[in-house]
């Protein structure tokens, strides 16, 4: 199975304005183009019920600590999940999904750069400075190497999109 992980965050860092607000309000058509058009190589998503918010067209694992509260919201697309990353991974796979875009917020995204679950990161960084909000890991601590393995500049307005992939 390999997990991809896309974000986007700011010059300074911020993913989120607050726990609520994502930093799409500051994103580039240019980067929504890339993300698109990545999305369809994946069979499935993860994401947290915050960043559930976002309709895509393929299957979606939300990850909620009460799933049967969600339940009713369930449709033939989205499955509300709890566990582990990896035992979140695990029910996925077990389901028959291989390639897998992980699409969370903050806390769902280091729960599994934590457990090193991640294979490979596209990490937009939108030319613009908000000062205050969330990081990427949510303040939690956080060390995990990786070696970038691409880089493209995506605007005349200096967005770029780094490509990078687990150190072994």
């Amino acid at each position: 199975m390999k997990v991809t992980l896309y974000m986007v965050s700011s010059m300074d860092g911020i993913v989120a304005l607050g726990p609520d607000e994502d930093i799409h309000a500051y994103s580039s058509a240019e980067d929504r183009a890339f993300f698109l058009s990545r999305l369809k190589t994946h069979d499935a998503v993860i994401t947290g019920r915050v960043s559930a918010r976002h309709k895509v067209s393929l299957p979606r694992f939300v990850l909620t600590k009460s799933p049967e509260r969600y339940a009713p919201y369930a449709d033939a697309l989205t499955t509300y999940l709890c566990g582990s990353p990896a035992e979140i991974l695990r029910a996925v796979e077990a389901r028959g999904f291989e390639n897998i875009a992980l699409l969370g917020g903050p806390s769902t995204n280091t729960a599994f750069l934590k457990e090193n679950l991640v294979d490979e990161f596209f990490l937009t960084i939108e030319p613009v400075l908000l000062g205050k909000g969330i990081s990427l890991s949510g303040g939690d601590s956080l060390f995990v190497r990786w070696v970038l393995s691409g880089v493209r500049r995506l605007n005349d307005k200096g967005t770029l999109l780094l490509d990078y992939v687990r150190q072994r």
